[in-house]
């Protein structure tokens, strides 16, 4: 008989939910099999048998099961499976496990109302404080008392109290004009057919500062861990299912093409909410994404272990007058950044962002198209 085992799927959670299975009781299965889909508070993800033999499911749809913890049985064969189920009926009858609980959780446990089947899910035999206050997280109990939140809102929001509690922010706004950049991306679609915009644009300028600019994209929370040469770029992902913040990888060898088709498989991974646990981690800075219609000013969350989270605002527009005193029309967007105070001050603040509106600005972008629709910005 071989266990499968549910594997630490990140560092956040401590647990996750069974949402399929794709094999039943009986089934043969082969190493490397798909055998289920497990949910936990930031992404789906897969999990395999590494055996082959008899199929059998050790947990319920929808259940929480702890990591570490069996999830299924294979067998050597269809006999050896029928003794096993046969012996598990038999034990049920028989005196169920006993826990053994300490005191302080056992106060816990009582305070909140907390059921024997959801201490079972802990896969513990001796249960304490901790435990206890790990099962009633998974709840959003105790990152939001008196409301209802579904696992991944529960995960968000502590995320933005830990933010909250633990990062000193300081936030600037910028006003940036937009039709160069407007002009250069109806071009680019154009001659690569891919869809593009100021996002995007946005990816690709934050890629090439990470060099001069290395508070912005280091951990904060660990002074051992040195600035990146090749940035990872999250970026928040809305479509109505949720928040998601997708992380573009080593975003500092990649073109303007490559950024739009990650970014629109975001869009479509967060509309089916099936994210991998990799697209959603190693992040070293965060842009979150404000563009609907009129929105001018959103003051982001530092997700906590990074410095800095910028934010873009919708394009706007305003009257002005040009070098001969013609009133034209010109297009703009407010881009800000939230920054840890304790590792950026606001000098450095200003030139950072400084650096993206002059890249937004320039008449001549440098339309260097590769192969692959390699377009680089600035020098």
């Amino acid at each position: 008989m071989h266990e499968i085992v549910i594997p630490r799927l990140n560092s956040n959670d401590d647990s996750c939910v069974l949402r399929e299975w794709l094999f039943v009781g009986g089934d043969r299965v082969e190493t490397g099999d798909i055998v289920a889909i497990v949910e936990t508070s930031k992404a789906i993800a897969e999990l395999d048998s590494d055996a082959s033999g008899i199929f059998e499911p050790a947990a319920g749809l929808d259940s929480e099961c702890a990591f570490g913890g069996v999830i299924a049985y294979v067998f050597d064969s269809e006999n050896e499976r029928l003794s096993f189920l046969a012996a598990d009926r038999h034990s049920d009858h028989g005196d169920a496990q006993v826990l053994t609980i300490t005191k302080a959780a056992e106060e816990l446990i009582e305070r909140h109302s907390v059921s024997a089947s959801e201490l079972k899910t802990l896969g513990k035999k001796t249960v304490k404080t901790s435990d206890v206050e790990r099962l009633l997280a998974r709840s959003g109990e105790t990152a939001s008392p008196g409301l209802n939140l579904s696992r991944r809102q529960a995960a968000i929001a502590d995320s933005v109290s830990l933010s909250h509690q633990t990062i000193p922010k300081a936030f600037l706004l910028m006003k940036i004009y937009c039709d160069h950049a407007q002009e250069y991306l109806s071009r680019f679609i154009e001659k690569e057919h891919v869809v593009a915009g100021l996002p995007e644009l946005l990816v690709l300028a934050v890629s090439r500062l990470c060099i001069r600019y290395p508070a912005f994209y280091r951990n904060a929370l660990d002074d051992g861990i040195a600035p990146p040469e090749n940035a990872n770029v999250g970026v928040t992902v809305d479509v109505g299912t949720g928040l998601f913040v997708p992380v573009i990888q080593e975003t500092g060898s990649k073109n303007l093409t490559e950024i739009a088709r990650t970014l629109m498989r975001f869009r479509v991974s967060a509309m089916r909410e099936r994210f991998s646990e990799d697209d959603l981690s190693g992040g070293h800075i965060t842009i979150s994404l404000n563009t609907a219609p009129d929105v001018v000013l959103v003051v982001p969350v530092i997700l906590p272990g990074q410095t800095c989270m910028l934010s873009l605002g919708s394009i706007q527009e305003e009257l002005s007058l040009d070098g001969d005193g013609t009133p034209v029309v010109r297009t703009y967007c407010h881009l800000g950044v939230a920054y840890d105070h304790r590792v950026i001050n606001g000098y450095d603040a200003v030139q950072f962002v400084a650096e993206i509106k002059r890249d937004f600005e320039t008449e001549e972008m440098n339309l260097k198209f590769g192969g692959a629709g390699g377009i680089r910005l600035g020098p």
